[in-house]
This record gives C-alpha cells, structure tokens and sequence, in this order.
C-alpha cells in the first residue's frame, strides 16, 4: 500500500495508523490466513522507487556525456571538412568571375532555401 502523508501528520503517527490498519485487517481476515502478519513498514517514495536504478544512472551519465562529445567532435570535423572543401570552390569563384561572388552567394542561398524571395 503506497500513501501520503497529511498535513500536521509525522511519521511516527502514520506508522502507528497503519499498524492499527493492519491489526483490524489480520482481525477480520479468513482462518486460512491466521499465519499471515501484516506489519506497517514507511519509507519515503524515493526510497521504494528511485533508489535501486540511480547507481545504474550514475553509471550511464558519464557514457552518454562522452558519446555526446564524440558525437559534438565528429560534427565540427565534418563541418570543418566541407568549409575547407567550400574555400577552394569559393576562391575559383572569386577569381574566375572578377569579383562576382556576392550575386552567385546570393543566388545558391535562395536556390537552398536559406533565403527566402522578397
């Protein structure tokens, strides 16, 4: 049974509350299940649900983060490969075309979308 505490309520009367819970419990219960004894145990939510996996999270944060980093290196490399490759093209445009390379800039940015037409 999961609960919460009342406002004004400590656990020290909780744990006396269910106790009694369980005794009329165990007092109305079949013969069958005179065996049985039902205890009243709190401990707080956390405890019962978190506690177990959060060394397994523990252990998980840091692989994640460095697979995040490989995956952060591995973007900027490719990202500065295609820059290098885009300054040799760059540069031919420049000199081949005497100067025009802010109309041809201009043109692939609307022709990728990047700009949108007035």
């Amino acid at each position: 049974m999961a609960g919460r505490l009342k406002p004004g309520i400590s656990p020290r009367q909780a744990r006396i509350g269910a106790g009694r819970v369980g005794r009329n419990v165990m007092r109305t219960s079949p013969a069958m299940m005179a065996g049985l004894h039902i205890s009243a145990v709190l401990c707080p939510l956390e405890e019962g649900t978190v506690a177990e996996t959060r060394p397994l999270v523990r252990a998980l944060l840091p692989a994640v983060a460095v697979v995040l980093v490989i995956a952060c290196v591995h973007l900027a490399g490719l990202t500065l490969v295609r820059a290098i490759r885009r300054l040799r093209e760059v540069a031919v445009r420049l000199f081949g075309n005497g100067g025009s390379i802010v109309l041809e800039v201009g043109i692939a940015a609307r022709a990728d979308g990047i700009c949108p037409a007035r």
